[in-house]
């Protein structure tokens, strides 16, 4: 099976199929001309344009002379809203209607509805019976998930002045399911009613129906329509997404996972391949690092899927994928897809590459989202064994070493504070390597490393870079070569020109190698003629794209 996972802020045009997405609680889709150019600014100004969110344009506006809602920036739960109580009514341009859907409307009841009266509806200019809409019921104190002419069964009593979140599905034609959650808790009712909806373009109204005078005379802050039924997990986090928007979340029912949790991670079961419509949630942006746990999917290998470029712009945002017992990680990238070696934690950049990751799920997967850019202290430290020759000044061929001169991988850091002084491997405080300190990694004297990472300053100006090696060393900086002397020697001191240091984080790469006896790297720095110093705390950091990952 394959399992679908999504964190942080939800947007309901995430999920697919969204047709309209009208929030009243955006300002910038409101406007006082019905051509959608004289924006919205304070209480009290109508509204004749709605514009919609969902990105299908189907935004709703003034038709004829009809009176218009008013904006009031509290209205329901504190929440912006439109209020309709003067028998006002927005409309959309015609489009295609759906045997299939599910409706969300965020209002309130203000006053004892006498007569008919439309939240919202999609259908003709010249039948609204046989269509599809949210409307109040003539002479009782309810209101219909109506079509097919039905004025009895798809309908829940409402409470007056109360905040309401109202949802139905349409399958096949035929209402099914129609929700309602107020103060008074969520209430439900279930059905088979329909059969007459046909196909055809149509506007969606908002306020009152084809006929004047069954206007709802209410208040709107909310409506999404979607034009398929949505899955129950995707109606849980619809539903979630309004009653926490609109402080109803404690009247959320039990079977909704996110009635005690909003960050809980969604967990469905689709065919274990991979997926072409997955369902998802994505994130936007946030401030503070969201730590989820997958809970044990079964006995049998299950799929924890996350698309990576929902997590963001590329580098906005960093996860961290740490799994345990059998689980593995796998990624995707432009055409082909890597499996990781063994179960383990990786860190991963939203590097607008690639663009998903899969983890298997027979135990737990703890899930961190970061907020970017993904930095963090200290430099990317490999080191490696050599072969007793000169390694090439280029590098190994491949991360893992082997060629070039250049032997096997022995050790890499990548963190926590790697600047600790002479007893650990890579750029310090005091880089210091070889037998001559102690800490050569592995107990072996005749090795090399490579540091990379970013060089920090928030000013900028000028720096100046100086080491002292045995043997051989290279510093590039920005790209380019700042200081070299790659050759067998004893401990000797280089000191670079002057070189144009940039404001913010700059690359680094630092590539040194002993060939046995003493040896000893030891690297210092003068930003702007303030003297040389080796303390790296807040000048190296490395990035997540400095890594080669799995």
């Amino acid at each position: 099976m394959t399992s679908s996972i999504a964190v942080g802020v939800f947007s309901p045009s995430s999920i697919a199929n969204c047709v309209q997405w009208l929030d009243a609680t955006d300002l910038g889709t409101l406007f006082q001309n019905s051509a959608g150019t004289t924006p919205v600014t304070a209480n009290g100004q109508s509204v004749a344009f709605w514009r919609d969110k969902s990105g299908s344009n189907n935004s709703v506006f003034q038709s004829g002379s009809i009176p218009v809602p008013t904006y009031c920036n509290v209205l329901i739960s504190s929440q912006p809203g439109l209020d309709f109580t003067n028998s006002s009514l927005l409309k959309s341009s015609d489009f295609q209607n759906s045997s299939n859907i599910t409706a969300f409307v965020v209002g309130m009841v203000r006053n004892t509805i006498t007569g008919w009266g439309v939240f919202w509806g999609h259908f003709p200019p010249t039948d609204h019976d046989n269509y599809i809409s949210m409307r109040n019921t003539s002479g009782q104190t309810v209101i219909n998930w109506h079509t097919a002419n039905d004025n009895s069964i798809m309908q829940l009593g409402y409470t007056l002045n109360s905040p309401v979140i109202y949802y139905g599905l349409m399958s096949n034609r035929f209402n099914t399911f129609f929700s309602q959650t107020n103060t008074s808790g969520t209430a439900t009712v279930s059905g088979n009613v329909g059969g007459t909806i046909v196909s055809g373009t149509m506007p969606v109204w908002v306020g009152q129906s084809r006929i004047q005078s069954e206007a709802i005379r209410s208040y709107i802050s909310e409506i999404i329509y979607y034009q398929r039924v949505l899955s129950t997990f995707e109606q849980q986090r619809v539903q979630a997404y309004l009653a926490y928007k609109y402080s109803l979340n404690t009247f959320l029912p039990s079977t909704n996972p996110y009635s005690s949790n909003p960050w809980l991670p969604i967990v469905e079961t689709v065919p274990r391949t991979i997926p072409t419509s997955a369902f998802l949630v994505p994130i936007n942006t946030f401030s503070t690092v969201k730590t989820f746990t997958l809970p044990v999917a079964s006995t049998n290998a299950g799929r924890l899927l996350i698309l990576k470029d929902y997590l963001g712009f590329a580098s906005s945002n960093v996860i961290r994928l740490s799994t345990i017992g059998l689980d593995k990680i796998e990624r995707s990238n432009v055409s082909s897809m890597t499996l990781s070696n063994a179960f383990g934690a990786y860190w991963f950049q939203n590097d607008g590459i690639n663009k998903w990751f899969l983890a298997d799920a027979y135990l737990n997967t703890a899930v961190i989202v970061q907020p970017g850019p993904g930095f963090f202290p200290g430099l990317y430290v490999k080191t490696y064994a050599n072969t007793g020759s000169i390694p090439n000044s280029n590098g190994p061929p491949t991360s893992s070493g082997s060629g070039n001169n250049w032997g096997a991988l022995l050790t890499t850091t990548f963190n926590g504070n790697i600047f600790a002084g002479s007893n650990t491997p890579g750029p310090s405080s005091y880089i210091y390597y070889g037998n001559n300190f102690g800490v050569a990694p592995s107990g072996n004297n005749n090795f090399s490393y490579i540091a990379t990472g970013l060089f920090y300053s928030a000013a900028g100006g000028t720096v100046l870079f100086q080491m002292e090696t045995d043997d051989g060393m290279l510093i590039n900086f920005n790209n380019g070569a700042a200081l070299v002397n790659w050759n067998q020697q004893g401990q000797t001191t280089y000191t670079s020109g002057t070189i144009t240091l940039p404001a913010g984080y700059t690359p680094i790469t630092i590539r040194w190698y002993d060939t046995g006896g003493g040896g000893a790297s030891l690297f210092r720095w003068n930003i702007n003629g303030t003297g040389y110093t080796s303390n790296g705390t807040g000048v190296f950091f490395y990035a997540l794209s400095n890594i080669t990952q799995v």
